[in-house]
């Protein structure tokens, strides 16, 4: 493995055991200009693994900033390096606190548990209603 820009960052390659890497990181890094709603996050929260994202598409709508990942406040360098400072900076306590929260946010997206959803929805929907046209 070789260093990439700093002692603390190292570029892996292609790799196999991603869950694992993963529930071994600190952070998954997720910096991007546009984004639907990326796989790739949900496998980190289910990891335990904290997200520091960029707040585009699907992801700012699973991330509360602090709470179960980091969001840039902007599509910016200075704005993702800033959002990377703060998880540098978090104490044990809240580092094993937005871990946990991460994992909460997983389950919440679990797909046994959207199913459920969508079969209630459709359950109770009123589906006899006309529908209106744009």
């Amino acid at each position: 493995m070789e260093a990439y820009l700093c002692p603390q960052i190292e570029y892996i390659g292609r790799q196999a055991d991603i869950p694992q890497r993963m529930s071994a990181a600190g952070a998954m890094c997720l910096p991007s200009l546009w984004e639907g709603m990326p796989i790739t996050l949900f496998e980190a929260l289910a990891t335990r693994c904290i997200p520091i994202c960029t707040a585009v598409g699907g992801i700012k709508d699973v991330i509360t900033d602090g709470e179960n990942g980091f969001l840039a406040e902007q599509i910016s360098d200075e704005s993702y390096y800033q959002a990377l400072m703060r998880y540098i900076r978090l104490s044990v306590a809240d580092r094993t606190r937005m871990r946990n929260n991460s994992l909460l946010t997983a389950q919440r997206y679990d797909i046994a548990t959207t199913a459920q959803q969508y079969i209630h929805l459709y359950k109770h929907a009123n589906l006899t209603a006309p529908i209106k046209p744009c």
